[in-house]
């Protein structure tokens, strides 16, 4: 890679400029935020600044377009992506992002970075947000060089490529991303309805197990996922098994969630 496009500096659009310019890429912004656009000049990214891609004159000289944005802005930004262009994405819903790409006959691979935080815009980006940071990157359909191209791309923002296809990615991400949001947002309406004690009482517990409700680009994911209904469904089965074995034999439950323990530590490790 030589010259990118980003569209979209935020969180990770952002990150990705300032990973790519350490390894002397040529980064050309656009951002209807000015602020946005004006702050990535200010710290030396952007060879040029856009307000939106038909502004972009740069575009017919880069190697790819990242969509740097939610997945149902990126929906809206594949109409306007020049055809011919490889163009890649970062949306965490792949079969929807897909699928459109494939009717307007845009060339392109989905990819998606498991990284990022519950803050936004381009004041939270650093270069190193992608680094030892997994990306799925969804080959199927795609020219075997363009999924070199984007692979290629990640790693040098510091990043694991891990090819997959989307309907794998999304029933993949509808557990250990979207059905922590989901649960997440549905605590925090349960602390809503519930007394005011419980709302004073709300420490760092609930904090960090909600952390991810403050992530609204994961719900714009989650929303076009069609495969966490079935998770959530299956989730909530496992919840109303919890409820009764509490009733039942506590000291089952109180052993099924000291073995949740074990398994969070496996899951998790290095």
């Amino acid at each position: 890679m030589i010259r990118v496009a980003i569209a979209g500096l935020g969180l990770v659009g952002g990150s990705l400029a300032r990973a790519l310019r350490e390894r002397s890429v040529e980064v050309h912004g656009v951002d209807p935020d000015a602020s946005a656009l004006d702050a990535a000049r200010a710290a030396g990214l952007l060879a040029s600044a856009s307000p939106s891609l038909a502004d972009c004159q740069a575009l017919g000289r880069c190697d790819a377009l990242v969509l740097a944005a939610p997945a149902s802005t990126v929906l809206a930004l594949l109409a306007q992506a020049p055809r011919g262009l490889l163009v890649t994405d970062v949306a965490g819903a792949k079969a929807r992002v897909a699928a459109e790409a494939a009717r307007l006959g845009v060339r392109f691979v989905g990819a998606h970075p498991m990284a990022g935080s519950e803050k936004s815009g381009f004041a939270a980006s650093r270069a190193e947000l992608f680094r030892g940071a997994t990306v799925a990157i969804c080959a199927e359909g795609a020219a075997p060089e363009d999924v070199e191209r984007v692979e290629a791309m990640w790693r040098l923002a510091g990043a694991r490529p891990v090819r997959t296809t989307a309907a794998e990615h999304d029933a993949a991400v509808a557990l250990c991303s979207h059905l922590p949001y989901a649960v997440a947002a549905a605590l925090v309406a349960q602390l809503g309805a519930g007394p005011a004690l419980a709302r004073g009482l709300a420490a760092s517990g609930f904090r960090d197990t909600t952390r991810v409700a403050g992530d609204g680009t994961v719900g714009d994911a989650a929303a076009m996922n069609a495969a966490l209904p079935v998770a959530l469904r299956d989730l909530a089965a496992r919840l109303a098994s919890a409820a009764d074995a509490l009733e039942r034999d506590p000291e089952s439950q109180r052993r099924a969630w000291l073995e949740a323990r074990a398994q969070r530590a496996a899951f998790l490790a290095p």
